[in-house]
């Protein structure tokens, strides 16, 4: 009876792509083979792994016939997840991470609002948890909260509003809180692009998205994310990032244009998506010690005058609120005081504004605002008196006693 079902059920491709992922990867394969949907294939493809993955991967196939291993040299994570296309038998495709968990019923959820619903892709919404020392330490959301527990959109209204769920749930780009039709990625030769390492999984998405008939957005979180540190940017320690990020969002706006025309909503939702990719970009860099503070300036005045961004800021209404200061650090291509508000420690950092380029005290302001709170977050009293004395020029010495006066009664308190 129970083969009888799984033969009326459309099977389902898994494929995972492994590498050096021993320490999650037992947890990974639990979580799919115990999925309330039976009829999938789990496609493991250890890419090069010098740890004890290959071993843990193929224990798992000898216990579950479902579970196949590839075995490839190390050629990168497009590499092992265009192997697993390839050898993927089933009507329906979906892409785990070796070091995530999916909840026991994403499988089955998502093949029946698929199947309900007759359209193409099928996002739900997944859990982004940071790791410090194997323990949580944060947990951020990326759902479609607000449109409902389904959401269904024809291929015209989900081209309209594009720019606006790529920017606001953080849904589109990965391939892993999502169920694929194989068939459309092999007939119109999908692959994940292989000469590049940052974003290759969004190229691909946006070329699925250009096949579909439509999509389904399901609130439910049910792929959890795993992440060892707190932006997956900040692994990367090449200056070309910026590049890359700036090159994407001009391949994305290439597939709008070709399938509706450019409105001013969109043209703002892009925008606002471009100042976030902007300060992913430079929160990356805090964590990278290697780099000097020149090559840091450096990178900070390619972002400044680059003019796709720099327009960005003129279209967009909505910024991070810590970072609305960005906003008049480019009208004033300001890099010393970017600089200092995002990569040194504050000593001193008000100094090496030149009083002769900022023309609007409004900045000044909130130069000010801002570091005076973090400092407070960190430093004592006596750092707060030396910034003071240092801005007695500018004429707002009252807005700095205020804040010692605070810091102070905060500490008596």
């Amino acid at each position: 009876m129970k083969k009888h079902i799984e033969n009326k059920m459309k099977k389902v491709s898994i494929v995972v792509p492994i590498y050096n992922s021993e320490k999650y990867l037992g947890y990974c394969i639990n979580s799919i083979l115990s999925q309330t949907y039976t009829n999938i294939e789990v496609i493991l493809v250890n890419d090069g792994s010098k740890d004890d993955s290959i071993n843990i991967c193929n224990n798992y196939a000898e216990i579950d016939p479902r579970v196949k291993v590839i075995d490839i040299q190390n050629s990168g994570v497009s590499h092992a997840r265009n192997i697993g296309i390839e050898n993927a038998t089933g009507y329906y495709l979906q892409f785990v991470d070796s070091d995530d968990v999916i909840a026991n019923n994403m499988v089955e959820k998502l093949v029946r609002a698929m199947e309900v619903y007759q359209m193409d892709v099928v996002f739900c919404g997944a859990k982004i948890i940071t790791l410090k020392n194997n323990m949580p330490q944060d947990i951020k959301i990326c759902s479609s909260e607000g449109m409902g527990k389904q959401c269904v959109l024809s291929r015209k209204i989900f081209f309209e509003n594009i720019a606006y769920l790529l920017w606001k749930t953080a849904m589109l780009e990965g391939p892993w809180n999502k169920l694929y039709k194989r068939e459309i990625i092999v007939n119109k030769g999908i692959k994940f692009p292989e000469e590049i390492t940052l974003g290759e999984d969004f190229l691909f998405n946006m070329n699925y998205y250009e096949n579909i008939n439509g999509a389904v957005f399901l609130e439910e979180k049910l792929y959890y994310y795993i992440q060892a540190n707190s932006c997956a940017l900040t692994e990367i320690k090449r200056l070309d990032i910026f590049e890359n990020q700036i090159m994407l969002i001009e391949e994305f706006e290439k597939l709008l244009k070709r399938n509706i025309a450019l409105s001013d909503n969109e043209k703002i939702h892009i925008s606002e998506y471009t100042i976030a990719k902007v300060i992913q970009c430079l929160k990356a860099f805090t964590s990278n010690n290697n780099l000097t503070k020149d090559e840091i300036k450096n990178f900070i005045s390619i972002i400044v005058n680059n003019e796709k961004v720099r327009t960005s800021f003129q279209y967009a209404k909505y910024i991070e609120p810590e970072y609305e200061w960005l906003r008049e650090s480019y009208k004033f291509c300001d890099v010393n005081l970017i600089y200092e508000k995002i990569f040194s420690e504050f000593d001193g950092c008000l100094n090496d504004i030149d009083k002769e380029q900022v023309k609007n005290p409004g900045i000044i302001n909130r130069t000010l605002i801002f570091v005076l709170d973090e400092m407070m977050k960190i430093y004592s009293t006596r750092k707060l008196e030396m910034v003071r004395n240092s801005l007695v020029d500018f004429g707002i010495k009252a807005t700095v006693n205020k804040s010692i006066k605070y810091h102070n009664k905060r500490n008596q308190g």
